[in-house]
């Protein structure tokens, strides 16, 4: 920027109970000059303004919901509380989008090299102001007005406007023309038959009528959304994952990108959907497979329905005999979820050599963004899984059953979207839920944990379950048979296959002619409050088995 302009760097530290300030730090940008005073010194608030006097422009480390935020409300009359500001928490998502990120970034917080003291921070925070603005300099001209643009509707009392106008070429885009070049910048990363009618819907709330008022810029979020979402856009597909604290902050860009990348229009003339929702295709790309597996030359294969149904975005429930390819039928859709939100699937699996054995097979064929967590890890290498799914780097992971109450696992995946949780050998949701894997029975409790209610409704993710076998034992478990009819009456049923196929499996196994796949609604489960809802999924599967078995013996 401008040598001549003066930027300084603040941080507050503020008790979480009582809300007293307790320090301050600064650090000024062009004279190298630093602040720190605590709330010993009575004059506290008065030093602090005094050293920021002469800013031109006051920046920090999530300035905008904590430092300003605070000194507006506990001392509106400081000088600095109306002097143009920037925050290295909002620009961040901007500048590093791509995996790997700022070295000094953990999350929404700064890597700090010290506890408990602002003056350090505000040196960080600096330190990382400087790298964003190289970043910036780096993009197009126009790319950065477009990004100035937004950033200034969303944040009038900023200084955006400023700092990216100050980089060579830059000018801030007209309001017009916003619309024009988001399309140009997302074409071919975004479904376009429905991305001209969502970021016009976005527009609305700075339409160009108003764009004169102050009142129609005030708090209008949905301009940083456009920002964060088409930043992100540009490096989809690989490693990098929207920032936890962007989908905190403004929850509906999930929404809006699930809409833009995980819905497919079906038209021939869309280029994204057409390459990412072609299952033939993605099987040839992942698996380097031609067609699809049949159980019993169906047409089309079993194999291929049910990875239709999971893609769709429906739930299910399939059993399909041993040898047909279960495995294939989550991972692929799994693949394609990571490739088109770079969003994580769960794979719950009962055993641990099996998880081995999955996660091994797919890094020979060179995918290699897959991991688990049980308890034949190592401390090293478990940290180094966990740090992975929260990166980006792992985008499917098998998980022992143990580990659904463990807190480090949660608090890791509530930093990920969730798009899928696949329960492989289902038919152990009821037997060893009973017997010794009582964790099983904590499975709809863990995912309301780490996917939370979304504006006052249930936020559990798609949910596919797999078996190759329904044990007799199972069937001894009924429910009230009407109650379960009842559920499944009102759940949500997608018919995906039904295969004429004869298995015979080991002694206790149910032998039944028909193969069938049921998808279903678990979120009523989770709505009424069961912790067992997929035990009564397999109890009503138990209902459908006894009428087939008696079917066959008529």
């Amino acid at each position: 920027m401008n040598p001549g302009y003066n930027i300084i760097s603040i941080d507050l530290e503020i008790h979480p109970q009582t809300h007293k300030l307790l320090k301050a730090g600064g650090y000024c940008l062009k004279t190298g000059k630093t602040f720190f005073i605590s709330h010993k010194n009575p004059d506290i608030y008065v030093l602090l303004d005094e050293f920021c006097r002469d800013a031109d422009l006051i920046i920090g480390h999530n300035i905008t919901w904590h430092d300003l935020l605070f000194l507006r409300k506990n001392a509106p009359h400081l000088k600095l509380c109306s002097i143009p500001f920037a925050d290295t928490l909002v620009l961040s998502p901007l500048a590093f989008p791509e995996h790997p990120y700022h070295h000094l970034l953990k999350g929404y917080k700064l890597v700090k090299q010290a506890v408990n003291d602002p003056l350090e921070d505000a040196r960080l925070a600096a330190v990382l102001f400087c790298d964003a603005y190289k970043s910036f300099a780096n993009l197009e001209p126009e790319l950065a007005g477009l990004y100035g643009r937004l950033l200034s509707l969303s944040f009038p009392d900023s200084g955006y406007g400023t700092i990216f106008t100050s980089l060579p070429r830059v000018s801030l885009t007209e309001q017009n023309q916003i619309i024009p070049l988001w399309l140009k910048y997302s074409k071919g990363l975004v479904c376009q038959t429905k991305a001209e009618k969502l970021v016009r819907e976005l527009a609305h709330n700075y339409a160009e009528e108003h764009t004169q008022t102050r009142q129609a810029t005030t708090n209008c979020e949905s301009a940083a959304v456009l920002a964060f979402m088409l930043a992100w856009l540009r490096v989809a597909g690989g490693k990098s994952v929207v920032s936890a604290w962007v989908r905190h902050k403004y929850p509906e860009i999930s929404k809006y990108l699930d809409e833009l990348r995980s819905k497919p229009c079906h038209k021939h003339t869309c280029s994204y959907c057409q390459e990412n929702f072609n299952l033939q295709a993605n099987l040839k790309r992942f698996f380097g497979y031609d067609s699809f597996l049949p159980v019993k030359d169906e047409k089309p294969p079993l194999q291929e329905e049910v990875v239709r149904a999971i893609v769709q975005g429906h739930d299910c429930l399939a059993i399909l005999p041993t040898g047909a390819g279960k495995s294939l039928c989550y991972q692929l859709p799994a693949l394609m979820k990571a490739r088109q939100r770079n969003q994580l699937t769960l794979i719950i699996s009962p055993l641990q050599s099996l998880m081995k054995n999955q996660v091994d097979n797919l890094a020979a064929k060179g995918i290699l963004n897959v991991g688990t967590i049980n308890s034949l890890l190592t401390l090293v290498e478990r940290r180094k899984v966990l740090e992975g799914i929260r990166m980006g780097d792992i985008d499917l992971v098998w998980l022992a059953p143990e580990q659904l109450r463990n807190t480090t696992v949660k608090n890791t995946l509530k930093q990920r979207e969730l798009a899928l949780v696949v329960i492989d050998e289902a038919h152990c949701l009821s037997k060893w839920g009973h017997d010794f894997r009582p964790d099983y029975l904590f499975l709809v409790r863990f995912l309301k944990e780490i996917c939370p209610p979304f504006q006052g409704k249930e936020n559990i993710p798609q949910i596919a379950c797999f078996t190759a076998t329904a044990k007799k034992e199972v069937k001894k478990e009924k429910r009230d048979i009407e109650k379960i009819k009842k559920g499944i009456e009102k759940g949500n049923y997608q018919d995906v296959a039904a295969a004429s196929h004869s298995i015979k499996g080991a002694a206790g196994n149910l032998g039944f002619e028909d193969m069938f796949t049921l998808a279903r609604d678990m979120e009523m489960q989770a709505k009424q409050g069961s912790l067992d809802g997929f035990d009564e999924l397999l109890s009503g599967l138990e209902s459908m088995v006894k009428a087939l078995d008696s079917s066959s013996e008529s």
